[in-house]
């Protein structure tokens, strides 16, 4: 059967809801759960085989990249391989035993990439400026493992314990050392720990106990490489692409084995129905570890020059009255923006607008969505970086993210499917725009409406109309017009007029490789406000490959997010305000200088 003449994108949503394997997306959801993911561990493996058979089974094509540890990606390497065998951890009060856990029970307990070893010490809270208060003690910390591991060895430390007061209390959170092969094992172990037993700990410590830790881990490296799932739909000239990252921990329900299951439901859609909607692109379709895989993709050129647009899937399709979570729409940044962003914003709509009001008007139905600006977090990063424009599709906040209760029951079956169907029909409308009359109207009024809502968002928001309406209406335009081109003329117009751009990276600016090489006050510096992750993290490599000077990029980024330059309550290296943050861009470029990664 070939679909013609559908008269709605309704129509369409419904062809799409009956070629779903919602039963077989779920099941595959529930198998991959079960396998450790760590990257670098013999466990992604296997749940890439997972995949890779569930794909083969219904008639697809695969292949598997392996990419090995320690490839360089720049401004860091993949992970050393590592898998976990045990582990335990035993808390005691002046001898008695308050607590008692291993991996068993909590997967997540052991660090990543942890060394193996065991031995009892106290406790000492620690920062990374004061790591030298726990030699020979166990140095009990928030902050990133990986630098408390990296800086804290010469200062002889027994073991690392690390919690977080943003995860679920009483949930074992997870973390990672993400130790590069080259970097030689310091044989300090690491774990973690709920947030209410580090509170209990701290309590007891103040009241005048003795708090002693015992631990025991067993790891194991290796040097199995790190793999990258492909299948791809079809032919054409340009490429659309969808990701989602296959990695994390046992159980990893919501991260990420729900875009990844996700993602294979809608592989089997568009194979059932390339031919008969006509689609017009090849498509293809990527499982990876989180950004090395994706940093892999550009730098080893597996996707060809023609990639004209990604969908990312992070976190999807969980039961928001268990966690609490929204779905988020967040764009592209606009200075790649096309016709994917509206197309994806058009899928979310046509499935998610499911109520009715009283009077039979279509409204928001019981799920929770919005559209937001772009923001990082994940590997569409990689592609907007890349001059490429890259939507995802994330839920969040998320109660139970990077703790062993991320478990298979917090997500729904209906939002699996509702979630996979527009998906699914947002890549089906980019690969062949004709489908749904009126998509080029559509696309010129959401520009329209994305300018106005930025105008009153800045009302809103108490910031300067002028400033964040001036800085992006060109961009906004550019937007228009490339979505425009695509939608009427089957014609990509690249974002970017610079064939060879100022920036000669493929990857993102890893906040701890500016705490090793530019200093801690570098790293607190950016790491304390949202907004300046982000600018140096994302988008500052995305527009200095452009060619961007370093005023416009902080004007741009800041005028994106809604933030106001005469506003900013911020001061260091001697300048207030946008001075401040001018300068701090200005610091990071002269280090890519320095590095060769910007001309």
């Amino acid at each position: 059967m070939v679909y013609t003449g559908l008269s709605n994108i309704h129509e369409l949503v419904d062809v799409v809801k009956k070629n779903y394997p919602l039963r077989e997306v779920y099941s595959l959801l529930t198998s991959i759960t079960k396998h450790h993911r760590i990257q670098g561990s013999s466990g992604l493996w296997s749940a890439v085989r997972e995949v890779k058979s569930f794909l083969e089974e219904n008639d697809l094509d695969t292949r598997v990249y392996s990419i090995e540890n320690g490839f360089d990606l720049g401004l860091s390497k993949t992970p050393i391989g590592w898998d976990l065998v045990y582990g335990e951890v035993v808390v005691r009060e002046n001898g008695v035993e308050i607590a008692r856990l291993d991996t068993i029970r909590h997967p997540t307990l052991v660090i990543a990439h942890s060394p193996s070893g065991f031995g009892k010490a106290s406790i000492e809270f620690v920062k990374l400026e004061n790591l030298e208060k726990a030699s020979g003690k166990i140095a009990l910390t928030n902050d990133p493992p990986y630098l408390v591991y990296k800086l804290g060895f010469k200062h002889g430390l027994e073991a690392i314990g690390w919690y977080s007061i943003q995860r679920y209390r009483d949930a074992v959170p997870y973390a990672g050392y993400f130790l590069e092969p080259s970097e030689e094992p310091s044989r300090v172990p690491g774990f973690t720990l709920p947030n209410s037993l580090v509170q209990r700990i701290m309590s007891k410590i103040s009241r005048g106990s003795r708090i002693d830790v015992e631990w025991n881990i067993d790891t194991k490296f290796h040097s199995s490489g790190l793999p990258i799932l492909e299948t791809c739909i079809g032919d054409g000239e340009y490429v659309v692409t969808a990701t989602a990252h296959i990695c994390h921990p046992i159980p990893g329900a919501h991260d990420n084995a729900s875009g990844s299951a996700v993602l294979a439901g809608i592989a089997i859609v568009l194979n059932r129905l390339y031919s008969k909607l006509g689609l017009k692109t090849r498509i293809c379709l990527y499982w990876v570890p989180e950004y090395t895989g994706t940093i892999a993709l550009f730098i080893k050129d597996i996707l060809g020059e023609n990639v004209i647009g990604n969908l990312n899937l992070d976190m999807v399709g969980s039961r928001q009255e268990v966690t609490g979570s929204t779905l988020h729409h967040i764009r592209s940044l606009l200075a790649n923006a096309g016709a994917l962003t509206p197309i994806t914003w058009l899928s979310i709509e046509a499935v998610y607008k499911s109520g009715r009001a009283f009077h039979g008007q279509r409204t928001i139905g019981t799920i929770r969505y919005d559209s937001i600006p772009y923001g990082n977090g994940s590997d569409h990063d990689v592609f907007n970086i890349n001059g490429v424009e890259g939507v995802m599709f994330n839920e969040w906040p998320s109660k139970y993210y990077h703790t062993d209760l991320d478990a298979p029951d917090t997500i729904g079956y209906r939002e699996l499917l509702d979630i996979g169907v527009a998906s699914t029909l947002s890549l089906i409308l980019y690969s062949n725009p004709c489908l749904v009359n009126g998509l080029v109207d559509y696309i010129r009024s959401y520009y329209s409406g994305l300018f106005s809502w930025y105008v009153m968002e800045s009302v809103s928001r108490g910031a300067s109309q002028k400033f964040v309406s001036g800085s992006l209406s060109k961009y906004i335009a550019l937007a228009l017009n490339r979505g425009v081109k695509w939608v009427e003329e089957g014609v990509f117009e690249k974002p970017c007029c610079i064939e060879e751009g100022c920036y000669r990276g493929y990857t993102y600016i890893p906040l701890r490789r500016i705490a090793l090489e530019l200093g801690i006050n570098y790293y607190r510096l950016v790491a304390s406000r949202k907004y300046l992750t982000l600018l140096v993290s994302s988008t500052l490599p995305a527009l200095l490959k452009k060619c961007y000077d370093t005023r416009e990029v902080v004007s741009n980024c800041l005028a994106e997010q809604v933030i106001d330059l005469d506003k900013l309550d911020i001061a260091c290296l001697g300048y207030r305000g946008v001075k401040c943050v001018e300068r701090l861009v200005e610091e990071i470029t002269r280090w890519l200088i320095k590095k060769k990664l910007l001309v």
